[in-house]
C-alpha cells in the first residue's frame, strides 16, 4: 500500500543546504555558519519543539503583529490561509486551525471585511491516504481603529442577527458562491461584525472566544436555509419534508396525506410530476426518473430542481445547460431552484452523504451558464 508523508521545508532545505554550504559559505558567511539550517524560528507546530502548538501560535502572533505594523491604511491586506477539512467535536463543529488564524489575525489589530474560497487542490493526485486540503482562503484584513469601542455578547448578536442575512444575500444571489464554500465566505461578514470592536465581553467580562463566533456564524447560515424553506412553493415545501422523514423510499399514504394537509397542497396533482402513489404508498421521484418524463407546465421548484440535477448528471441523453434552460423556461419561478439546491446541498451534507451533495453543489456552481443561456433565449424571442 503506498503511503505519502509530509516533509517539513526546513528539513527539506538541508538536503541542498549540505552540497551549498561547501561552495558559498565563504561568500555568505552568515547565512552558511550552521550545520543545519536555521530551525528555531521557522513557523510550523513541528513535533521537535517543546510544545508545538504554543510554538506556532506564538511566532504566528509575531508576524501578524509586524504586518499590522507595516501595512497601509489605506488599502486592504491579503492573507491566503490553507485550511483542512473540520473535524466533529463533541461541542460542534470547528476548526482548531481557523480559530488560531483568526484569532491571531485579531489580536494584532486587523479587523476581517472579506473571506474569499479559491480552488487551488486538485481532488486527485499525488496526495493519497493524507488530510488533503479542502480549499484555500483568501483573508482580507484592514487595520482596526485604535479607538474601536468595546460591546456586549448581546449586542454582538444583534448584530449579527441584523447584518449576516444580508451578506448572505449578497454570496448567494449576486456572488453565486457555491454552497460547499458558503460557510467559509460567511466568515468574512460575520468576522467583519466581531473584529471592528477592541473586543466582545460577556457580562462577566470574559472575552468571547473565536470559537463561539464562529458557531454563531453557523447557526446564522442555518437560519438563512430555513428561510429559504420557507420562500419555497408548497408542493416543494411537502416534497422536502417527506424526503427528510423517508428519503425516496415509499411511506404510508395516509402520513402523505396528512401532511398534505398541513402543507395545503393535493397529492393527486403532484402524481407523476415529482411523487408516485396508489392507495397504499407514496414515493418521491428520483431524479433520473424524470429522464422519460415531459417537462411539466408552471412546474414547482422542486421538480425543476431535480430535472436540472438530472440534466447536470453527464449520463447519456441528458441535457446538459441547455436541457436545465428548457426546464428553467417552465418554471414558475426558475430561481427557486437555485434556492432549493442550496437547501439540499445543506440537507445531504449534515448526513454525511457526500455523493448527493455534491449535485446540488454543481447545479449552483452551473448556474451562471444557465441564466446566460436563459437570457440568450428571451433575448432571441425578442428579436423574433
Amino acid at each position: 500500500m503506498r503511503k505519502s508523508y509530509n516533509i517539513q521545508y526546513a528539513d527539506l532545505s538541508d538536503f541542498f543546504y549540505l552540497w551549498l554550504r561547501p561552495l558559498l559559505r565563504d561568500i555568505y558567511p552568515e547565512l552558511f555558519a550552521g550545520m543545519m539550517t536555521p530551525r528555531d524560528e521557522e513557523i510550523v507546530a513541528a513535533p521537535r519543539f517543546e510544545n508545538p502548538s504554543q510554538h506556532f501560535e506564538n511566532l504566528l502572533g509575531k508576524a501578524l503583529v509586524r504586518i499590522r505594523q507595516h501595512c497601509s491604511e489605506e488599502f486592504p491586506s491579503s492573507i491566503f490561509y490553507a485550511y483542512r477539512q473540520q473535524k466533529k467535536e463533541r461541542d460542534g463543529i470547528a476548526s482548531t486551525g481557523w480559530e488560531t488564524m483568526l484569532t491571531g489575525i485579531i489580536n494584532a489589530g486587523f479587523k476581517i471585511v472579506g473571506t474569499w474560497p479559491l480552488r487551488t487542490e486538485r481532488t486527485t493526485g499525488t496526495k493519497i491516504e493524507v488530510n488533503a486540503l479542502a480549499s484555500s482562503i483568501l483573508l482580507v484584513c484592514r487595520p482596526r481603529s485604535e479607538d474601536a469601542p468595546a460591546i456586549t455578547r448581546n449586542e454582538f448578536l444583534q448584530d449579527l442577527k441584523k447584518e449576516m442575512p444580508s451578506a448572505l444575500d449578497r454570496l448567494t444571489l449576486i456572488a453565486n458562491i457555491r454552497p460547499v464554500d458558503l460557510a467559509q465566505a460567511a466568515i468574512g461578514p460575520g468576522m467583519e461584525v466581531y473584529s471592528r470592536y477592541s473586543k466582545v465581553v460577556r457580562v462577566s467580562g470574559e472575552i468571547v472566544p473565536i470559537r463561539e463566533v464562529l458557531k454563531h456564524i453557523n447557526n446564522e447560515i442555518t437560519a438563512y436555509h430555513e428561510k429559504e424553506t420557507g420562500e419555497l412553493d408548497p408542493e416543494s415545501q411537502f416534497c422536502l419534508t417527506w424526503l427528510q422523514q423517508h428519503g425516496y423510499i415509499e411511506g404510508n399514504y395516509g402520513d402523505a396525506e396528512g401532511l398534505s394537509k398541513a402543507k395545503d397542497v393535493d397529492i393527486d396533482t403532484m402524481h407523476d410530476k415529482v411523487l408516485l402513489k396508489d392507495r397504499s404508498k407514496v414515493r418521491l421521484l428520483k431524479p433520473e426518473e424524470y429522464a422519460e418524463r415531459e417537462n411539466s407546465e408552471n412546474m414547482t421548484a422542486w421538480e425543476g430542481c431535480l430535472r436540472m440535477v438530472w440534466h447536470l448528471s453527464g449520463v447519456e441523453k441528458s441535457g446538459g445547460i441547455s436541457g436545465c434552460t428548457a426546464v428553467a423556461r417552465a418554471m414558475r419561478d426558475y430561481e427557486s431552484a437555485k434556492r432549493l439546491a442550496r437547501v439540499l446541498y445543506a440537507y445531504y451534507e449534515a448526513r454525511g452523504d457526500a455523493e448527493s451533495a455534491s449535485h446540488y453543489n454543481n447545479l449552483v456552481t452551473q448556474w451562471q451558464y444557465i441564466s446566460q443561456s436563459m437570457g440568450e433565449a428571451e433575448q432571441t424571442e425578442f428579436d423574433v
